[in-house]
């Protein structure tokens, strides 16, 4: 009896430490389940609409210097202007580092 008391004691108090520390339990899984994998999302239209408005700002501008003219880090920013690219509404000249970006 005694031992089973002590045992509630301990996940209630275990549970209430998890509560204030942001709900981790020890396998470091919020609130106990199961971590999953990364969730992959696209590049948002935010982030797109941003470099649009940068490149007709400044036309003729290289990726890192319009990384600076962005919010979003320059990851994100670089998968933005590959989008742009693919659905053509960017034009490039330039390789490499040297690629400059127009509007189309």
């Amino acid at each position: 009896m005694a031992d089973e008391l002590v045992r509630a004691v301990r996940e209630h108090l275990a549970d209430e430490v998890a509560k204030v520390i942001g709900g981790r339990r020890g396998n470091g899984a919020p609130n106990g389940h199961a971590i999953q994998g990364r969730r992959r999302r696209g590049v948002s239209e935010a982030v797109l609409v941003q470099l649009m408005k940068a490149i007709k700002a400044a036309p003729g501008l290289r990726s890192e210097q319009l990384y600076k003219k962005v919010t979003a880090s320059p990851r994100v920013a670089k998968a933005g202007l590959a989008k742009l690219r693919e659905q053509k509404r960017v034009r490039t000249s330039g390789e490499r580092r040297s690629t400059t970006y127009r509007a189309v």
